[in-house]
């Protein structure tokens, strides 16, 4: 069994700078407007950056940056993806919410979750920020570990952000990730005992 939600972040809806800095439990300004954004309170256990195999060398700084400084780097990363958005109602992110087996640790959470992402997301040429939660509800105890994976709509180039790729909205590509999730799943928990 498990959980996954695909869905698109769109200025239409949302701030989008807003949702971005929820995700990862920051503080961003927003790079068009100036408005600031705190998240800070929100308890987000780890943000890593999963680009393509053949990323350019600026993502892999980016993923170094994020690493090292969360708010500077994932302020760099929005200012990145903003800046290559012109229309007010732009679809900027890709999202997965992917509930995390409560029998896995931590650590075997994030590998079921990397694993996937660098496989059948970016595999695809997609770069994805994942965002690691480990909820706890305060009055039952339970936990509700998950990972928002907030995917970009275009490629990489050489010196930034392509055109945007239609492709990875296709009915076939969702329903494939869906079932290797599964299978990813499946093969974690196998792996984990």
């Amino acid at each position: 069994m498990y959980s996954m939600h695909i869905g698109i972040i769109s200025r239409s809806k949302v701030s989008t700078v807003d949702a971005l800095a929820y995700r990862a439990g920051v503080k961003l300004e927003c790079p068009l407007t100036g408005e600031i954004f705190n998240r800070e309170s929100k308890d987000v256990g780890v943000v890593q950056l999963s680009s393509p195999k053949d990323a350019p060398q600026w993502a892999v700084d980016l993923k170094e940056l994020i690493d090292s400084d969360r708010t500077k780097g994932v302020q760099e990363f929005c200012n990145i993806v903003e800046g290559a958005e012109s229309r007010k109602d732009s679809q900027v992110y890709r999202e997965f919410r992917i509930s995390i087996p409560r029998e896995f640790t931590k650590k075997q959470g994030k590998e079921f979750i990397n694993d996937f992402v660098q496989d059948q997301v970016c595999g695809l040429g997609i770069t994805a920020l994942k965002n690691f939660h480990f909820d706890v509800n305060e009055e039952t105890g339970e936990t509700n570990p998950h990972c928002h994976v907030v995917a970009l709509t275009r490629g990489l180039t050489e010196t930034g952000l392509g055109l945007k790729e239609r492709d990875w909205n296709k009915k076939q590509v969702h329903e494939q990730w869906r079932s290797q999730l599964a299978a990813y799943g499946n093969y974690h928990l196998l792996k984990n005992g």
